[in-house]
């Protein structure tokens, strides 16, 4: 039995996962961005393109999100702050297993540091919702 989450009701409610290698999601995420169009709506444009009568099973897509700069660096100090966070977790389980005084301290480093990264990801997302609005 198939359940939906909360009260989705998607227009789209069909997904199909796609694995890619490394250059070719390169390549995609590329010519997605030079379209103005997030790699969902992009590879769906193709297969649109590619199959007859199926265009009208295709919603309008979102307005071209162009990242300011600031937003760009943001999106990458967040991406390094998650790296960190998922190396102090494998740190802050070998001070557990070893029994180290300073496990404590660690793990509260570690909140806090969880606590920082909703707070950019937030932050992150507000600024890509502002300049989405902007076009």
């Amino acid at each position: 039995m198939v359940r939906r989450r909360g009260t989705e009701r998607r227009a789209m409610d069909q997904q199909a996962l796609v694995r890619l290698s490394g250059p070719l999601a390169i390549a995609v995420s590329a010519a997605a961005t030079a379209e103005g169009l997030s790699i969902p709506a992009w590879l769906r444009s193709l297969a649109v393109t590619h199959l007859e009568g199926a265009a009208k099973h295709v919603r309008p897509s979102t307005p071209p999100y162009i990242p300011s700069a600031a937003v760009e660096d943001l999106s990458r100090l967040h991406a390094w702050q998650s790296r960190l966070n998922g190396a102090l977790v494998q740190y802050t389980k070998a001070l557990r297993e070893t029994g180290s005084s300073v496990h404590e301290e660690a793990e509260t480093i570690l909140a806090d540091l969880r606590t920082l990264r909703r707070e950019l990801e937030a932050f992150v997302m507000k600024e890509k919702r502002r300049a989405c609005r902007g076009h």
